[in-house]
């Protein structure tokens, strides 16, 4: 179990990427548009923040012990990915374009999608009484955990890339707080991420 704890603890550094509050938009050159666009930018990342920030609670309560409190994140999370997909299908388009929006839906959709396949897996499994848990289901464990890991890093370079794309177009520079992982960074434009 120590290699999914772990594994763990890492998908919260790749969530990160999309917490706004880890990242400054920085205005350059025509002040009105990048202010609308930064305004807008904010609008569609912290709906998808407040699904991560469930999603990492499920996380951070994947231990044996805790899985009431993970039964309790897999639940509040389907509600906030589902009135979060709502609440983003009903915004505008910035300057008639939605591919930020639609990129930011299926990044949650993609998020619901883990919470109910991988994240009731290990529900399950970690809800097997100590005397009865084998190595067949540590196996599993694992074989949940790389899944996730590959899954993880693809979500999260798609859903940078449409961050960096929009943020080139309307003249936006990102500054996170923390350094990008190399993997989620790959074939990302990253002239406008500052670090």
């Amino acid at each position: 179990m120590f290699i999914f704890v772990n594994m763990m603890k890492s998908l919260s550094t790749i969530m990160a990427i999309s917490t706004p509050a880890l990242a400054l938009f920085i205005a350059c050159n025509n002040e009105s548009k990048t202010k609308d666009a930064n305004s807008y930018f904010a609008r569609v990342i912290a709906k998808t923040d407040e699904v991560v920030n469930v999603f990492n609670t499920f996380i951070q309560r994947s231990t044996y012990n805790q899985i009431d409190s993970m039964r309790a994140s897999n639940t509040l999370l389907e509600k906030t990915a589902l009135a979060n997909i709502d609440t983003i299908g009903k915004m505008e388009d910035y300057n008639g374009k939605a591919i930020l929006k639609q990129e930011a839906t299926e990044y949650i959709k993609a998020l619901q999608d883990i919470n109910n396949n991988e994240f009731r897996e290990l529900i399950r499994l970690y809800s097997i009484p100590e005397d009865k848990f084998t190595e067949s289901e540590n196996l599993k464990i694992d074989s949940v955990s790389n899944s996730l890991d590959v899954k993880m890093s693809a979500l999260s370079n798609r859903f940078l890339k449409a961050q960096t794309a929009f943020a080139k177009e309307n003249n936006i520079k990102l500054n996170f707080n923390y350094e990008l992982d190399s993997t989620i960074k790959k074939g990302v434009d990253t002239s406008v991420i500052m670090n």
